[in-house]
């Protein structure tokens, strides 16, 4: 499959405990979705099958059938965990992954260009639109106040920037 029909969804980070789990950072929000009966691509080209997830504190665990010690699951720290993008879940109307707003022409409600959405940032109070503009980067909260309106086939993305934004 093409690199590009793949789609990250999740980054192993350190290995927990000594029989094999890992900790998993992911943007997520249901991110138990990572566990069985999930297969992911190995580089090495096997696979790592997902057997256990859990949450743990803040953290998200991950177990695989391939890994069974704390050595095998150190070995593991980096690696991106991906699916194909066809198995993704259907998103609703009013809902967008972030790598569809990268590259979209931001506008203000009166068409005038006013930068490019070039990073989505996931978290925090809301998430938020790293648009570049003239003037530099800018951080805008992607709530329905301040961006009325996200066209992605047409490319363009309205702003309704507070005054003092661009």
């Amino acid at each position: 499959m093409p690199e590009e029909a793949w789609v990250v969804v999740g980054t192993i980070g350190r290995a927990h405990g000594l029989k094999g789990e890992v900790e998993v950072v992911t943007g997520s929000d249901e991110p138990l979705r990572l566990g069985p009966p999930s297969v992911y691509p190995h580089p090495d080209g096997g696979v790592l099958t997902a057997r256990a997830v859990r949450r743990h504190h803040q953290r998200v665990l991950l177990a695989f059938d391939e890994v069974t010690d704390r050595t095998g699951a150190e070995a593991l720290k980096g690696l991106e965990l991906r699916i194909p993008g066809t198995e993704r879940r259907r998103l609703p109307t009013d809902e967008w992954w972030p790598e569809d707003l990268v590259g979209l022409t931001v506008v203000d409600p009166g068409g005038i260009e006013v930068g490019v959405v070039v990073d989505v940032v996931v978290g925090g109070p809301q998430d938020r639109l790293v648009v570049e503009t003239p003037a530099g980067r800018r951080e805008v909260p992607f709530v329905a106040a301040l961006v009325p309106e996200v066209d992605v086939l047409g490319g363009v993305v309205v702003v309704e920037a507070p005054d003092g934004l661009w």
